[in-house]
């Protein structure tokens, strides 16, 4: 059916090609295909970095003995570091860039800002340190990043770090990080609601045999590249679609014959 037969005359036929553009205008055709044919890509690394597991015969985990992380920080095989409370020194102060726990989620560089006392340093990341939000809905441990040791906790973060002869990072950060393991270590906070004051000394480990703890940890170490992949997707996808739908309107792209 014509469009004349089913608009009324009050309707402006005028093709969009003659009327004023107004907003940005749609991303080259080009470059938004070069970047469908790039998620692709993507998408296929995403499928890669599951780890493979299998349904276990056995529970090694579940039946191992635990380990209170509080027994293990006072034996000194664990340490639980938090950033120094606001000084009220009255040396000279600096402002510094500290790691905060919007950091720890990217695993980029620290971002925050903090003013302390010039001669109180708060504790620097090392290589193999568990870095943790103080505050969550859940508890999301990372092992730091190589762009992140050295950096400054902010108050934000907390640390563990663990006597690697004895225990595997990555192992450590995926146990901890349990679903459940938020209602055993959590306390209502007053800062954000909804969320958790996050105290890991409150948490277990199970003790297994440092072997089984690389190969559980190379396992937890995966999951997390492919958490920090979803994310990439998730957000490169929401831009895509956007650039695409805006195409198809702006008439910049065709549909298949």
């Amino acid at each position: 059916m014509p469009a004349i037969d089913v608009l009324d005359d009050q309707v402006d036929l005028t093709p969009q090609r003659h009327l004023p553009q107004t907003g940005e205008p749609a991303a080259d055709p080009a470059e938004v295909i070069a970047r469908m044919n790039e998620f692709d890509r993507l998408l296929d690394h995403l499928r890669r970095l599951l780890p493979a597991v299998r349904n276990a015969q056995e529970a090694p985990l579940r039946e191992a003995p635990q380990a209170d992380v509080a027994d293990l920080v006072r034996s000194g095989s664990i340490s639980v570091q938090r950033a120094l409370s606001r000084s009220r020194s009255t040396s000279a102060t600096v402002d510094a860039a500290v790691l905060t726990a919007a950091d720890i989620l990217s695993g980029g560089p620290a971002t925050g800002a903090a003013t302390r006392a010039d001669d109180e340093p708060g504790p620097r990341v090392q290589p193999g340190d568990i870095l943790v939000p103080a505050i969550g809905r859940k508890i999301s441990a990372r092992v730091a990043t190589p762009n992140q040791v050295g950096a400054e906790l902010g108050p934000g973060a907390q640390l563990i770090r663990v006597d690697t002869t004895r225990f595997d990072p990555w192992f450590v950060a995926g146990v901890i990080s349990r679903s459940d393991n938020a209602r055993i270590a959590g306390r209502a906070s007053s800062t954000a609601n909804g969320a958790l004051r996050i105290d890991i000394r409150r948490l277990t480990i199970p003790v297994v045999p440092l072997r089984q703890q690389q190969a559980y940890g190379q396992a937890f170490r995966q999951l997390a590249e492919f958490r920090a992949a979803l994310d990439q997707a998730a957000a490169t996808g929401a831009t895509l679609a956007r650039d695409i739908g805006d195409g198809l309107t702006a008439g910049a792209f065709g549909l298949p014959s």
